[in-house]
């Protein structure tokens, strides 16, 4: 709208947010720059038009991945990271594996709150930049190995192997609904394909868990909106290839058996 060039919205961090940045050890992402106010001893961080919906989505409620540098243990986001622990000289698999096992009881979170302190899963592991060979050959299926060191970069290799689990998990909900069908269930416990299904399935509180692809964005919105127990699951990026994709992008998982046609 060429009535809103040249206007901003600036938005003051908590006082809780304050003392996160300033003594808790967090880092927001992006280029500092002092405000109009000569006289403020503040900072601010500009994000533009483009970058600001995802900037304000990541800093709030993005999932965190957990990464290993040369130097040092991180839990991040694209724009907002934390330092846990300091590395100094791991050169050897012996000592890699000594690394390891101090990896989870020193992570911590990264939320405004200070809950939710991660946990290795079976995707948001890495190992960063420049190292020992030996090591890397070495590393278990659930740690990953990216060149990258710019935390932008490392969040993008980690959307995208987040992704690529969504989809097997998803993969195999559909086995399981196939088998169903083969054995000739008429109640599913599990539904792929039909949004119009996936609608009755959350407005009657049905849905238990739910993997959709982010090209679904009014469900996603509904979904979230409803602030429910369900367990969402937005897969980005490409799909094909997979039965997530045969299947329309869409399969979710009931608490109980149900046939979902008796509800219109």
């Amino acid at each position: 709208d060429a009535e809103e060039d040249g206007k901003a919205e600036i938005i003051p961090l908590t006082k809780r947010q304050k003392h996160a940045l300033s003594q808790g050890g967090l880092e927001l992402m992006g280029k500092k720059i002092k405000p109009l106010d000569e006289n403020s001893k503040g900072w601010m961080i500009v994000y533009g038009e483009d970058d600001a919906t995802s900037a304000w989505e990541d800093i709030h409620s993005a999932e965190p991945c957990i990464y290993m540098t040369g130097s040092a243990v991180f839990v991040g986001t694209r724009y907002k990271r934390k330092q846990c622990k300091g590395i100094s000289g791991c050169k050897t698999v012996k000592e890699f594996e000594k690394l390891l096992g101090e990896v989870q009881p020193c992570l911590q979170s990264i939320d405004w709150n200070r809950n939710n302190v991660p946990t290795r899963n079976g995707y948001n592991f890495f190992i960063c930049g420049t190292w020992n060979a030996g090591i890397v050959d070495c590393l278990a299926d659930d740690i990953q190995h990216s060149k990258e060191t710019m935390p932008g970069a490392i969040y993008d290799v980690f959307l995208e192997r987040r992704s690529k689990f969504f989809v097997a998990e998803a993969d195999r909900l559909i086995d399981q609904m196939i088998t169903d069908v083969h054995k000739g269930e008429t109640k599913p416990l599990i539904s792929a394909s039909s949004m119009k299904e996936a609608g009755i399935a959350r407005k009657n509180s049905l849905m238990k868990k739910a993997y959709v692809h982010e090209s679904k964005k009014l469900f996603i919105q509904n979904l979230k909106r409803d602030g429910g127990d369900v367990e969402l699951y937005v897969i980005n990026g490409e799909i094909e290839g997979s039965k997530f994709s045969d299947y329309g992008g869409i399969v979710f998982e009931m608490f109980y058996r149900v046939d979902l046609s008796l509800f219109g």
